[in-house]
């Protein structure tokens, strides 16, 4: 084994072995009031029901949202307006999710939140997130100077029953909470899939609560992200 793959492999222990659990931080962590602005940049994600499943989520812990429509041709839009005026709507350009994402952070920021959580529209949180995980998280980072928070992937499979645990689809895991640190800058590049979170989180703790992930929760989901990616040249 190489000195580099061991030296990842203990980098990842370590993480594992300060991961935050939840269950143990006191109900006090919520006392302190913040702002919590939920960040969603979404395409096409009404007619299969993501959009509605993710905004409702968000907005039982979130004191508001910042979407970014980009060049939505189905009912997506009349969703997210259900949920906030926040919305921000640039053309279709998968090649420019990056670009695109940090539009939507400058927006975010105008709105002055002390914490941002970030979620694809086919994503969810699990329960004890939603039931104040997320808050006690973001009171506890005030605290103790920590200024991200990484979430492991659970992608759900043809249903949503099973989850992936072969190969690396359940190492994955994703900085998805932000504090606002008056740093935050994406990492401005062409592609899919390239950096998704911002520049300026120095601090970052794991946590047992999930992210929930149903864009493989369907044949006809798994076969429209395969085409997907194809065509952009990621497979």
């Amino acid at each position: 084994m190489s000195l580099k793959k061991i030296a990842k492999q203990g980098l990842g222990l370590y993480k594992d072995l300060r991961r935050i659990n939840i269950e143990s931080l006191s109900s006090e962590e919520n006392i302190k009031p913040l702002k919590i602005v939920g960040f969603v940049k979404y395409f096409n994600e009404g007619t299969n029901g993501n959009l509605e499943r993710c905004l409702k989520h968000l907005s039982v812990f979130c004191d508001d949202l910042a979407l970014c429509d980009d060049g939505s041709t189905d009912n997506s839009t009349e969703i997210a307006k259900k949920y906030t005026k926040n919305i921000i709507q640039l053309d279709t350009d998968f090649q420019r999710e990056i670009s695109h994402k940090q539009k939507l952070l400058e927006f975010t920021l105008s709105l002055d939140p002390d914490w941002i959580v970030w979620l694809d529209a086919d994503e969810t949180f699990d329960r004890i997130g939603e039931l104040g995980g997320i808050r006690n998280l973001c009171n506890y980072g005030d605290k103790n100077n920590i200024d991200s928070f990484s979430f492991l992937y659970y992608n759900l499979w043809n249903g949503n029953a099973h989850y992936r645990v072969d190969e690396l689809w359940h190492k994955l895991w994703k900085p998805k909470l932000w504090k606002n640190t008056g740093k935050l800058k994406f990492d401005i590049q062409d592609g899919l899939h390239l950096r998704q979170h911002p520049l300026g989180l120095k601090n970052d703790r794991r946590t047992n609560i999930k992210t929930l992930h149903y864009g493989f929760s369907s044949t006809e989901k798994i076969i429209t992200k395969y085409e997907t990616y194809k065509k952009h040249g990621q497979i």
